[in-house]
């Protein structure tokens, strides 16, 4: 099949190293890889050579006569509390017209059998083009995203914003949903549970193998890590939301009886600084590498220098999440200690495939860490029993056989004069 993949929030560069970023290259590669044509749109590719894509990346633009109006509105909002946050609600609306006419013009040259789109707060671009076109539309949902921009950013447009995602969760053939939390967001909002499929997110195990590491003690000499020492890790973006502060004080209980355990933090955020200053107050800095921001290729050689792997998420209401980093961190035999929130419950077996413990509670997690420094035994089969519970699972290949399968239902129906399967076009 030939598949439009469209992602229209500018704020994921396609190339980057965000948790959303290899999610759009895993799924477009794996897709590829299933024989299947596929031809990415997004306004934001992301700096090139920073991470592969080896299907069709193009990048929309906006028009001039656009881009005067934009900088016309940041004109007016500089000094302004909030800074330009209408102006980019604005953008992302101007952007629609800019993908509509790139889907078209695509499918004029070589007609797309199916539109898949990650759910952007304010595109509609792809439900209009997929109608008027006359193909099957999904739409992917990762999460409840205007709750999740009113609790950490800000928005302006709101009635606008709701009026979108409910034309988008009314008029889609199909939706994946990647948590049951996002599912239930889903279906409170009124849409059909047979319209709403589940597929958690996944990892590539060939690539997270542990077998990228044959010499660890070489590994850590390489990332100026103690080569003798016990390195509790974590990857992500250093938000509010992803415990940092209880991961702080966890490192800090373990500090005072074992000064050997050092922290890896791979990954960049807007809770750095705090971090920084705290562990400084401490006078701990030796004990903490930050290897910041680094290309998603290159995560593994990271994960393969850690003893044991956290995700100290928060308790946050109706958790949605589905942790990219916990599938990478269980592929590379690490033992994780994460919270008990969510999904994690389900993708973590307690004492089985990994250690849990209440959100928020940097002494639980203290004592979890320092339980497995003190058996490593028990280290090494959970990391072996992770690994395994990973394989089983099912990589991206299993999840881009269940939309293709989503996918290939829709295009019948619609061979079939099913179309417009839920709602007529957009007039």
């Amino acid at each position: 099949m030939r598949i439009l993949y469209l992602s229209a929030d500018h704020g994921i560069p396609v190339l980057g190293n965000k948790g959303a970023s290899v999610h759009i290259r895993e799924l477009t590669r794996t897709l590829r890889e299933l024989g299947h044509e596929v031809v990415a749109i997004t306004p934001r590719a992301g700096q090139v050579g920073e991470n592969s894509l080896p299907v069709e990346l193009r990048e929309a633009r906006l028009s001039e006569a656009q881009g005067a109006v934009l900088r016309v509105l940041e004109d007016m909002e500089e000094g302004h509390e909030g800074g330009n946050g209408l102006t980019r609600e604005i953008r992302s609306l101007f952007m629609n017209s800019c993908l509509y006419e790139q889907i078209s013009g695509i499918h004029e040259v070589d007609p797309i059998d199916f539109i898949y789109e990650r759910q952007s707060l304010w595109s509609l671009s792809g439900i209009a083009a997929s109608r008027q076109l006359f193909v099957p539309y999904v739409l992917e949902v990762n999460a409840p995203l205007i709750v999740e921009q009113e609790t950490f950013r800000s928005l302006h447009l709101r009635d606008l914003a709701r009026g979108i995602e409910g034309v988008l969760f009314r008029r889609a053939d199909a939706l994946v949903a990647v948590s049951d939390g996002v599912r239930n967001y889903i279906l409170e909002r009124g849409v059909a549970s047979d319209k709403v499929h589940t597929i958690s997110n996944a990892v590539d195990t060939a690539r997270f193998d542990p077998s990228v590491c044959d010499d660890r003690s070489t590994a850590r000499r390489e990332k100026g890590l103690p080569v003798g020492g016990f390195i509790v890790g974590f990857v992500g973006s250093l938000k509010e939301w992803h415990g940092i502060r209880t991961l702080v004080d966890a490192m800090e209980i373990l500090w005072s009886g074992w000064p050997e355990v050092h922290l890896l933090i791979v990954g960049n955020g807007p809770m750095r600084g705090w971090l920084e200053a705290r562990v400084g107050a401490d006078g701990q800095e030796g004990k903490v590498t930050w290897a910041g921001e680094v290309a998603h290729e290159e995560i593994p050689s990271y994960l393969a220098c850690m003893d044991v792997a956290v995700a100290p998420y928060d308790d946050l209401p109706g958790f949605y999440f589905s942790p990219l980093k916990v599938f990478e961190y269980m592929a590379m035999e690490k033992p994780v200690v994460a919270s008990r929130v969510g999904q994690i419950r389900e993708i973590i077996q307690d004492r089985q495939t990994g250690l849990l413990f209440r959100p928020g509670d940097g002494e639980e997690l203290a004592r979890r860490i320092g339980f497995l420094k003190a058996h490593p035994e028990i280290m090494r089969k959970l990391g072996t029993e992770a690994r395994r519970s990973t394989l089983r699972r099912g990589d991206w290949r299993q999840n881009a056989r269940e939309i293709l399968a989503i996918a290939e239902d829709l295009c019948e129906r619609y061979r079939k004069g099913e179309a417009a399967l839920h709602g007529s076009p957009i007039s």
